[in-house]
């Protein structure tokens, strides 16, 4: 919970907003609570203030300093065009992994995405994409999967154990991004439009293991975010599994039908935490969401959460996929699952 926009500003719930993002918390701080260290970070028990957030105080003495000027100060907000590390936007329009590639520095991207919030480098060099090899219609700004005879259908994915997301400044190495310490708050962020009478599901396979399969949707070790097509009973249901010995799938959460408006463009956060204040440990939430909200708003807020799922079956993330079946609908020009931007954060919780 936020600082409140109006009325009186309790010291305490300043202090317990920026420990454990709670404002209304009653917990005891246990030291003596002034303006200034908490405007200045000035306290072990926490990071300093969050730059982010649609409101902070000013910097200036503590004397001066107006309760009022906390108001909606949000501990654990973050901005939706610049949180987190930018994996991919295609602005360039070349797909795959042509050493050619313009890297972020050179796209209208600079300095609003591909910079690492937790310590402000930047990461701008592109990561290494394998375009299934019957891909023959790009979009502006974007990938479009559609109809394919190819027996593995449309894909698009990063290749290898992920030496390439390891760069991204996630504080991960070659082996891949660790999710199981403690604190940590993962999360994957696509921009998604599925149009109508696609008759093929929307799949994203978050890769768990190093192996390379040369059948984008196999792996030992994946989680997979399913979107119903028009054609599912279910219409607009996700469901998200686990495929585990490269044969055996189980469904860890499902929502309700229509959670996912056919024929809009939304912003999809699958987002895991553990050691998080408030939130269940090895806890998997997908939502959905505009542009606009930032992945922690609506990593919290119940209109934005889909589904829910706890597992810690896998806990090293290598790579993705984005992929459609073959024998999705035609034309090709009004029948497609469409992304035009990638994010992947490990924020400070």
């Amino acid at each position: 919970m936020a600082v409140p926009s109006t009325g009186q500003v309790s010291m305490l719930g300043l202090f317990n907003e920026q420990r454990q993002n709670d404002y209304s918390s009653t917990a005891s701080a246990g030291v003596e609570i002034s303006q200034k260290d908490l405007r200045e970070g000035d306290y072990s028990t926490f990071s300093a203030l969050n730059t982010l957030s649609p409101s902070i105080p000013p910097a200036m003495p503590a004397i001066q300093l107006k309760h009022s000027e906390w108001y909606s100060y949000d501990h654990t907000t973050g901005n939706a065009t610049t949180e987190g590390d930018i994996l991919e936007d295609w602005s360039d329009n070349t797909l795959g992994n042509s050493t050619s590639r313009t890297n972020f520095s050179q796209t209208s991207y600079l300095h609003t995405v591909g910079i690492d919030q937790d310590n402000g480098a930047n990461y701008l060099n592109r990561p290494t994409w394998t375009l299934s090899p019957n891909y023959a219609n790009p979009t502006p700004g974007g990938i479009r999967l559609h109809n394919s005879t190819s027996p593995q259908g449309q894909w698009h994915k990063i290749t290898g154990d992920d030496s390439t997301i390891s760069n991204q400044g996630l504080g991960s190495t070659s082996a891949g991004i660790d999710l199981s310490a403690s604190p940590t708050l993962f999360f994957l962020r696509y921009r998604f439009k599925m149009t109508s009478s696609n008759n093929k599901d929307s799949v994203l396979d978050i890769r768990m293991n190093t192996t390379n399969h040369p059948n984008p949707g196999v792996s030992t070790s994946t989680y997979q975010l399913q979107v119903h097509d028009n054609a599912d009973p279910a219409t607009g249901k996700l469901s998200f599994k686990k495929r585990s010995g490269g044969t055996t799938i189980t469904t860890l959460g499902a929502s309700a039908t229509g959670a996912y408006t056919l024929g809009t463009t939304v912003d999809v956060v699958v987002g895991r935490c553990i050691g998080v204040p408030k939130q269940t440990d090895n806890t998997w939430k997908v939502c959905l969401g505009p542009a606009t909200t930032p992945s922690h708003t609506m990593f919290t807020n119940p209109s934005n959460i889909k589904l829910t799922a706890v597992d810690n079956t896998f806990t090293t993330f290598y790579g993705m996929t984005l992929r459609v079946g073959k024998f999705m609908s035609t034309p090709t020009t009004t029948h497609y699952h469409e992304y035009t931007m990638v994010y992947v954060n490990r924020p400070t919780p």
